[in-house]
């Protein structure tokens, strides 16, 4: 098991003791779920279907073993409308908040499907140490604006952020600025939205202090 994995099983357990009589559903756990499918009756949802996550992962180089059975396919449904009756002990997202275009709305809508008591383990990527460490973090206001009105209207603003923003040194290559300004290279961008790509942005500082101190005052 991989340094990542365990760090995470370490806080998970924590506050959550796995065991046969649980269950639990992992949203795109890809090739590191948080509990094991033999630790408790496991569900895993991801965009994509098994075949593709497994092939992905021989890609890689991953052994396509450690990818779990896909339950729940998010490209044609949201999650909590596939969910129906499902009730669960604990629903973890590790790095995945940060694909969601409208993420209050997204944890409102799975918070029905959790039993009294259960909880959600969030985790979240610290821009710093990865290729958004150039780009500005999402605010309070935004998160509820996008709350209020729809996170839709404001991914072409996120798409051009990225491609501005994104540091090509993570990759090992060179930052063109003057390409990056081209405003047909940043046409195309606008309209560039993938699941995969980072929406929002946070940093472990100011995400305490700015999105849940208010909260939690």
């Amino acid at each position: 098991m991989d340094p990542l994995s365990i760090i995470r099983r370490r806080y998970f357990f924590r506050y959550q003791a796995p065991g046969k009589q649980q269950r639990g559903l992992e949203v795109g756990p890809f090739h590191r779920p948080t509990v094991l499918p033999h630790e408790a009756e496991m569900y895993f949802a991801d965009y994509y279907d098994t075949r593709e996550l497994r092939e992905q992962a021989v890609s890689l180089n991953i052994d396509p073993a450690l990818v779990p059975e896909t339950h729940y396919i998010l490209r044609s449904k949201e999650l909590h409308l596939q969910l129906e009756n499902e009730r669960f002990d604990f629903i973890i997202a590790n790095h995945v908040l940060e694909h969601i275009v409208d993420p209050f709305r997204w944890i409102k809508n799975l918070e029905p499907f959790l039993k009294p008591g259960g909880r959600f383990l969030i985790t979240l990527p610290d821009k710093r140490f990865s290729f958004d460490k150039c780009r500005p973090d999402t605010s309070l206001a935004h998160f509820i604006e996008d709350f209020l009105q729809g996170g839709e209207r404001s991914i072409a603003e996120h798409t051009i952020e990225a491609a501005l923003y994104y540091d090509y040194r993570y990759v090992g290559k060179e930052n063109d600025i003057s390409a990056r300004l081209n405003s047909d290279f940043l046409k195309a961008e606008r309209l560039g939205y993938h699941p995969g790509m980072h929406v929002h942005v946070f940093q472990a500082a100011s995400f305490l202090n700015n999105i849940l101190k208010p909260f939690l005052a």
